[in-house]
């Protein structure tokens, strides 16, 4: 029985030394957005964990930074250096986008024998795989550089309806703006009395809420305080801890919004849980041309940059990880229900953030 307690409450004997030393651990709960991937921690394969769906529970961690990797062939890499306290579970969600982007292309047309047709000025290009090669689509779509062969087709009712989410987006609004140099104005979102109008730009999902501020877009946790996500708090014994375990830059947006609090946990001998009202998306120092949430995921933001389209977690302890979902300069998006379509100034897509089977 005293084994066993012993064992429960998260004391382990190292045996790794010359002198059997106990020393105190703690784990890591990772959740997967894709099945079937490998996790490492500090550079080696977990083989003994125990596997809830889509998650995985890594136990037995000595106090200290775990760097993770989740991997898996065709897909992007996700790493993030994680702190382990004793007796403490740290969570963390890793996402994993296709290697090669994965995309439908939206036909302009449907021909005589019901087929999806483009049109294009490519010579010699006469499927989508040919007008993509740098992408896995996963319908063939044909296309044409007749433009004569339109007059005599149908529109496809599909592209129609794309068409309409595009022409009435508030994207191109947005960047109007920012060209223009006009200023947005946004709700004081600490406030929930105030009443100002929010900009059109600002995103909400499940208690999150995004919006840019001065070149910069922030998510903010607007729910109820005692059910902060996790990624918003730490767990505070004094700074220099704070800013090994979590970065510099975790620890500057805690002193800033709540400069009380670490006062406060400073006084308090312990571990402390500090949470923070808002976490900076990081833009990879490139003008943010738009953004919103990946479908259905409050923790995951899509952002359209100067170079391609990217989801950025919103999960900023160590680093944010940051992927390309679709490369291009002259890109637009549009977020509807599940589905994610992107305009590259000729051809509407679909998007796909997992390889198609």
């Amino acid at each position: 029985m005293p084994i066993f307690v012993f064992y429960a409450t998260g004391y382990r004997i190292d045996f790794d030394g010359d002198e059997r030393n106990i020393v105190s651990v703690g784990g890591i709960y990772i959740n997967s957005e894709q099945d079937g991937v490998e996790i490492l921690v500090d550079g080696k394969p977990v083989e003994r964990m125990r596997i809830f769906r889509s998650a995985a529970y890594i136990q037995n961690l000595v106090s200290g930074i775990h760097k993770v990797r989740v991997q898996a062939e065709g897909l992007t890499t996700w790493v993030k250096p994680l702190p382990v306290h004793e007796f403490l579970v740290t969570e963390a969600s890793a996402f994993t986008l296709p290697a090669t982007p994965q995309i439908r292309v939206v036909p302009h047309y449907i021909d005589n024998n019901g087929f999806g047709l483009v049109l294009t000025d490519i010579k010699n290009a006469t499927t989508s795989q040919a007008l993509f090669p740098h992408a896995s689509t996963t319908t063939l779509v044909l296309a044409t550089s007749s433009a004569t062969v339109s007059k005599t087709l149908e529109v496809s009712p599909e592209y129609e309806y794309v068409d309409s989410l595009f022409s009435s987006s508030t994207q191109r609004v947005y960047q109007q703006s920012l060209a223009e140099r006009v200023a947005f104005r946004f709700s004081d979102l600490t406030n929930p009395d105030d009443s100002t109008e929010l900009s059109a730009s600002t995103k909400e999902l499940h208690n999150v809420v995004l919006y840019e501020d001065d070149g910069e877009v922030y998510a903010r946790w607007v729910g109820d305080p005692n059910r902060t996500p996790y990624y918003y708090c730490v767990n505070y014994l004094n700074d220099q801890d704070l800013i090994n375990d979590y970065g510099e830059h975790v620890y500057a947006a805690l002193y800033e919004d709540f400069s009380q609090e670490l006062v406060k946990a400073k006084e308090t001998p312990g571990y402390d849980k500090i949470c923070r009202s808002k976490i900076r998306i990081d833009r990879k120092q490139q003008e943010v041309k738009w953004f919103d949430f990946l479908p259905n995921a409050n923790h995951l933001v899509l952002m359209l940059l100067e170079d391609g389209l990217y989801v950025v977690e919103v999960d900023d302890r160590g680093w944010q990880n940051v992927q390309l979902l679709y490369p291009g300069n002259n890109l637009e998006f549009v977020v509807a229900g599940s589905q994610i379509y992107v305009y590259d100034g000729e051809y509407y897509l679909e998007l796909f953030t997992e390889i198609a089977s």
